[in-house]
């Protein structure tokens, strides 16, 4: 069955060039405070977006207010503008905590910017957003985000060494993230749909932990993350397009949870053959749950390993899968669990990262909600001096 992944709209009223107001859509009002160019986007809401300069393009450290004084009144900045600071040579842009959309190839091409924060609050970043902007840096994405839009990061080269996609996240989008600089990637709990490509040519990539929701991964999605070399399959997914993992030339563990084989392509994990000479149907087991060895053996993709084994996804091989427990004292936190596991602010940032064997200790920097993962589940935590 083929699969169809819908892209996300991100045609928010905040990144149009028409204002509302009380008698109908009007021209949108544009005008300059403090060297950046505003277009009012709400004449009665008071609100406005960063748009395009008129005269020489922004270049060096922005800071964007949360507020701007015009006519008389003042108006909050809630967005940024289709195309604002498009292939401009801005080095650092500071946006505002109101800052709720960021609009359609606003940052595309700015190769100068190094490092930006998305602060919380962020719930669509457009088509093309950040695409090409090969020295960027952001240490985390906004838990606030729900809507991604297509090509969002491609390119991004020195986006972040962890990504961790938030709760809210839906769908991730063709291209989203492909050719990134990524070392691990963790999908959130709330991932169902990886699109298209999305992360395609993000070679560094050594782990990914998909989501216990997760339903599919579309054509491509991983092709040429040659770094992977083990990837865990959560019992919800149920399709696996066209070279999905093609070229993933370092797997050694491919393991699925679902009782029925997923659907999947002959190319799903396929390589090129006058190239690497061991495919890796031939290099790499794969495990699935007991009493479903002979489903994937008789399965025209799942059946091209040659080493498949059955295991009990309840306390499997490594007890991978163990609910992690965790126990406080104060601020330090002890994990009982059994390999990789990671331990994650509430608004998702990495805290800590490791490999437990039975036993592992994460001193925590303050008080506050802390979310353990560990073997593809989660425990939340509460800690308090």
């Amino acid at each position: 069955m083929k699969k169809t992944f819908t892209l996300t709209a991100l045609l928010a009223v905040a990144c149009g060039a028409m204002a509302q107001t009380g008698g109908g859509v009007a021209e949108a009002e544009s005008f300059v405070a403090g060297g950046i160019r505003y277009s009012v986007t709400s004449a009665d809401g008071r609100t406005v977006e960063v748009v395009q300069s008129e005269g020489d393009p922004y270049a060096g450290d922005i800071v964007v207010p949360q507020t701007v004084a015009h006519g008389g009144a003042d108006y909050t900045v809630t967005a940024i503008g289709y195309r604002a600071f498009a292939s401009s040579t801005v080095t650092s842009v500071e946006l505002p905590a109101t800052i709720g959309n960021i609009c359609g190839s606003a940052f595309q091409d700015c190769y100068h910017l190094t490092k930006m924060e998305l602060p919380d609050g962020i719930v669509e970043i457009g088509d093309y957003a950040f695409e090409g902007c090969s020295n960027l840096e952001i240490d985390r994405l906004p838990a606030s985000l729900t809507a991604l839009g297509y090509e969002a990061f491609h390119g991004c080269y020195s986006l972040a060494d962890s990504l961790t996609l938030p709760d809210g996240l839906k769908e991730v989008p063709g291209y989203a993230f492909s050719y990134c600089g990524m070392e691990s990637l963790d999908t959130g709990d709330g991932v169902t749909a990886i699109g298209i490509n999305a992360f395609n040519g993000c070679y560094s990539m050594a782990s990914v932990t998909f989501g216990d929701r997760l339903e599919s991964i579309d054509a491509w999605a991983f092709q040429d993350c040659s770094g992977l070399e083990k990837i865990e399959l959560p019992a919800s997914c149920t399709y696996l397009g066209p070279q999905a993992f093609y070229g993933c030339t370092g797997l050694k563990e491919v393991r699925v949870a679902a009782t029925t084989p997923p659907e999947a392509d002959l190319s799903t994990f396929g390589v090129n053959s006058l190239t690497t000479p061991t495919p890796v149907y031939s290099q790499a087991t794969l495990y699935v749950p007991r009493g479903s060895r002979e489903a994937f053996a008789a399965h025209d993709c799942w059946g091209l390993f040659e080493n498949i084994v059955e295991a009990d996804f309840a306390s499997s091989i490594s007890h991978a899968d163990a609910v992690p427990a965790a126990s406080l004292a104060g601020l330090t936190l002890t994990i009982a669990a059994h390999g990789d596991y990671g331990v994650f602010a509430a608004d998702g940032r990495a805290i800590a990262r490791g490999k437990a064997q039975g036993k592992a200790t994460v001193q925590l920097p303050r008080s506050g909600v802390y979310v353990v993962r560990a073997g593809g589940h989660t425990v939340k935590v509460a800690a308090g001096r």
